[in-house]
C-alpha cells in the first residue's frame, strides 16, 4: 500500500529558526554514517546468500540425477549417437533393428538362400555370425555376398565350459551374438534381432510388432514352441531362437555387462536360447509372447497352421529344411518366392484367415489370405474353423492332440468330408482401386464319389479372391476380418470380397436355449445398463488380490476397440479341452464396452446349446466377431508362487524378503518359495 506524500513545505527546514539550523546541521552526518552502513549489511547479506544457494545447488543436483537413474534404471540408459527428444518422436523403422545371424560354415552354402529371401542389402543392418572363416572353391557359380549380411567370425569361447552331453559348444558363441554386436557401437539402435540360418523373417510384420512397444524399456519379446513337450523340457517363458526374438537396446546393454559371469554358472544347459532365458531370467526381465514368431517345431506338413493362423502378424518361419514345401509340387525355395508375391502386395495381411459362408450351398469357406482357399460342406462354427487341422507331428513324431502347445483339430479320415483346396498361382494390384486380386487355383487330390444332398466345392475350379491392402490394420485391436461372397456370371469361378468385418457371421441354424447359457448373456447385458469404459467378469470365488491392478492392466488397451483380455489356464488338459484362446471365467476377464455392445449374442447363442460353460459362450461368440483373446498372464484361475528378493540383515534365525522391488537380479536373489 502506497503511503500518500507529505506537503513539500513541511519537509523544508526553515534558516530563520538557529535551533533548527544546529539541530539539521548536527543530524545530516549521522544520517549518512547510517546508510552507508545499511548498505554494507545489505550487500554482504545478498552476497552470502548468493554463494550458499550456489553451493546448495550443486550439492543437491547428483543426488536428485542419482535419484533419478536408481527409481527409472532404463531409461537412464541413453541410446548412442542420438537425442531422446526426436528419437522418440520417430517411429520405428527397419534402420532401427540390427539382426544378428547364427550360423556355421558347414550349413551356411545351402541355408544362406533362406537369408537372401528376406534380406534387403540397402536397407537392413546385421551380421551373420560364424564359427570359422568359409573357405570358396572354384566351383562357386558367382559371389552372392552383396545379397547377404556382412559375415563376422565369433570370438573365442574356450574359457567357458559346456558340459551338455547332447550339444554342442556352438551354443556359447551364438548366444554371445547379442553382446558382440552390441559391442560394435552402431548409432540409433532401438532392437537387437536374433534368427538362425534357416530362419525366414516377415520384416515388415517384425517392425509392426516392436513398434508396440517402448524401446527404452526392457523388452524380451518372441514366442514359445509349438510342442508341449519342448517346452516342458526347456521352458514355457523362454523366446526360441530357431523363431526369433528381439531385445531392447537397454536390455542388451544390461545383458552385456553380466553375460560372461552368468555363461559360467549355466555349463549344463543345451541351446543358446536357454542361455540367453537364464541370464535374462536373472535380471528379473519375462517373456513378451508374440504368437508371430513360428519356432516350427513341427514335422511334415504345416499347412493347418498356415490356413488357421492366429489373429496376429506373421512374423518368421523356421526350420524351413524339416518341414515340407509350403506349397504342393514346388521345392522349398520356389514355394517362399510364390509366397513372396502376396507379400510384396499385403503384408500385413498375409495368411490371416477370414471366413464366410454361402448359405444357398451350405458351404464354409475359409480365405488364408495370399496362400490357399477352403471350401468345406456345412456351416461350421467359427470357433472350430480358427483352430488348426493337424496335418503336421509334432518336434517327437507324435501326432495327438495333447502333443501341441495350442489347440488342434483332426484331419478327417471321409474324402467327402475333407475340404476342396485351392492355392494362390498369382496376385496384382490395381492403383486405380487400391485394391489386390488374387487367383487361387484347385488342388487337384483322386477322384471321390460322394453323394452330395447340396452343391458339390469340387465343381469350383478357380477363385477369384479382392482386398484392399490395410497396412495399419494392426495399429487397431486386433480382428480377424471377413469375406462376402460375390455375385459372378463367370463359370467354375467363385469370387470373394475380403475386408473389415461388420456384424456377427449370419447362419441360419437355431437350437434350444438352455439354461446353462444365461449367464453368458447376462454377463453381456451389463454394459447396457451400466455404460462402463470396461466389464470386468469373475465367478463367485474370484478373490481380486488388487483392483488397482486390475485398473493398470486395463488401463493399457483402448477401451474404444474391440478388447477380450484374459488368460488361459495353468492346466495343459484343460486348455486343450476348452480353448488356448479362451479366457477362463473363474481367473475373471475383461471386454471393452464396443465390444459388449456388439449386436449378436442371442442368436449367437442359439448355435451353441451344447457348451459347457458361460466362458465358452462368451468365447465362441466373439470367436464369430473375430475378436481374439488379449492373454495378460495377471489372472490366474489357479494360484502360482513368485520371486522375491532375500534382504541382508543382522537379526539372528531371521529372514528378510522384499517382494515386487524392480532392478536387475543376481542368480542367488530369487528362489521358489514351496513351504513357508
Amino acid at each position: 500500500m502506497k503511503m500518500p506524500l507529505k506537503d513539500p513545505e513541511n519537509l523544508s527546514i526553515s534558516s530563520k529558526d538557529p535551533i533548527m539550523k544546529n539541530r539539521a546541521s548536527l543530524t545530516l552526518p549521522k544520517l549518512m554514517f547510517c546508510f552507508i552502513i545499511l548498505t554494507s549489511l545489505t550487500c554482504a547479506f545478498y552476497s552470502l546468500k548468493l554463494l550458499f544457494s550456489s553451493n546448495s545447488n550443486s550439492n543437491q543436483e547428483p543426488l536428485i540425477q542419482s535419484i533419478v537413474r536408481q527409481s527409472n534404471p532404463q531409461k537412464a540408459l541413453p541410446q548412442p549417437g542420438s537425442s531422446p527428444n526426436p528419437e522418440t518422436l520417430e517411429k520405428t523403422s527397419l534402420k532401427h533393428i540390427v539382426f544378428g545371424i547364427g550360423t556355421s560354415s558347414n550349413t551356411w552354402k545351402h541355408r544362406k538362400e533362406y537369408i537372401k529371401y528376406w534380406w534387403r542389402p540397402n536397407e537392413m543392418r546385421g551380421h551373420v555370425w560364424m564359427d570359422q572363416p568359409i573357405i570358396k572353391n572354384n566351383t562357386d557359380d558367382h559371389d552372392d555376398a552383396h545379397l547377404l549380411p556382412p559375415i563376422k567370425i565369433s570370438s573365442d569361447t574356450s574359457k567357458f565350459m559346456y558340459r551338455n552331453p547332447r550339444g554342442t559348444r556352438d551354443a556359447i558363441r551364438i548366444s554371445r551374438i547379442v553382446s558382440e554386436t552390441l559391442r560394435m557401437g552402431m548409432e540409433d539402435v532401438r532392437w537387437f534381432v536374433m534368427g538362425d540360418d534357416d530362419t525366414v523373417f516377415i520384416t515388415d510384420n517384425l517392425v509392426r510388432v516392436l513398434s508396440k512397444y517402448d524401446h527404452n524399456q526392457f523388452y524380451y519379446i518372441g514366442s514359445t514352441s509349438e510342442s508341449h513337450v519342448q517346452n516342458m523340457d526347456f521352458s514355457y517363458g523362454m523366446a526360441y531362437g530357431g523363431g526369433g526374438f528381439a531385445i531392447s537396446y537397454p536390455l542388451a546393454k544390461a545383458l552385456s555387462k553380466m553375460q560372461d559371469k552368468c555363461l559360467h554358472r549355466y555349463p549344463n544347459l543345451y541351446s543358446s536360447d536357454q542361455r540367453i532365458h537364464a541370464c535374462l531370467s536373472e535380471l528379473g526381465v519375462p517373456l513378451t509372447r508374440e504368437p508371430g514368431f513360428h519356432q516350427c517345431d513341427l514335422y511334415v506338413n504345416i499347412f493347418g497352421l498356415l490356413a488357421a493362423h492366429p489373429i496376429t502378424p506373421l512374423v518368421s518361419l523356421h526350420h524351413l529344411d524339416i518341414v515340407g514345401p509350403i506349397f504342393p509340387n514346388m521345392d522349398r525355395v520356389e514355394s517362399l518366392k510364390r509366397l513372396k508375391v502376396s507379400l510384396n502386395l499385403d503384408s500385413a495381411g498375409l495368411i490371416q484367415q477370414s471366413f464366410c459362408y454361402d448359405i444357398s450351398r451350405n458351404w464354409t469357406v475359409s480365405v488364408s489370405w495370399g496362400y490357399a482357399v477352403q471350401i468345406l460342406q456345412g456351416n461350421i462354427p467359427a470357433r472350430e474353423m480358427e483352430v488348426p487341422v493337424r496335418t503336421f507331428f509334432d518336434w517327437n513324431g507324435v501326432g495327438g492332440e495333447n502333443s501341441f502347445s495350442f489347440n488342434t483339430r483332426p484331419v478327417s479320415m471321409d474324402p467327402c468330408q475333407k475340404p476342396s483346396l485351392y492355392f494362390v498361382s498369382n496376385s496384382l494390384y490395381n492403383p486405380k482401386t487400391n485394391q489386390t486380386a488374387s487367383e487361387y487355383v484347385r488342388f487337384r487330390v483322386p477322384n471321390k464319389k460322394c453323394r452330395w444332398k447340396t452343391a458339390d466345392p469340387a465343381r469350383i475350379s478357380r477363385l477369384e479372391v479382392y482386398k484392399k491392402p490395410d497396412p495399419t490394420m494392426w495399429d487397431r485391436a486386433p480382428r480377424r476380418n471377413c469375406c462376402r461372397i460375390l455375385p459372378t456370371k463367370k463359370k467354375r469361378t467363385l469370387v470373394i470380397d475380403v475386408g473389415v468385418c461388420r456384424d456377427g457371421l449370419p447362419l441360419d441354424n437355431k437350437a434350444s436355449w438352455p439354461a446353462c447359457i444365461i449367464p453368458a448373456r447376462e454377463i453381456l447385458e451389463i454394459p447396457v445398463r451400466t455404460f462402463l469404459d470396461w466389464n470386468g467378469v469373475g465367478d463367485d470365488t474370484v478373490f481380486v488380490v488388487a483392483d488397482n491392478n486390475l485398473v493398470r492392466v486395463s488401463s493399457k488397451y483402448d477401451h474404444n476397440q474391440f478388447y477380450y483380455i484374459g488368460s488361459t489356464l495353468e492346466s495343459h488338459m484343460q486348455n486343450m479341452d476348452f480353448s488356448y484362446g479362451m479366457a477362463y471365467g473363474g481367473g475373471g476377464f475383461a471386454i471393452s464396452y464396443p465390444l459388449e455392445k456388439a449386436k449378436m449374442q442371442d442368436e449367437c447363442l442359439h448355435r451353441y446349446p451344447n457348451l459347457y460353460g458361460s466362458d465358452q459362450s462368451i468365447y465362441a461368440c466373439l470367436a464369430e466377431l473375430g475378436v481374439p483373446l488379449t492373454r495378460e498372464p495377471g489372472f490366474h484361475q489357479a494360484p502360482r508362487g513368485n520371486c522375491c528378493r532375500i534382504l541382508p540383515t543382522k537379526k539372528k534365525r531371521s529372514l528378510v524378503i522384499d517382494v515386487g522391488v524392480v532392478r536387475p537380479l543376481k542368480s542367488s536373489d530369487c528362489l521358489k518359495l514351496k513351504e513357508i
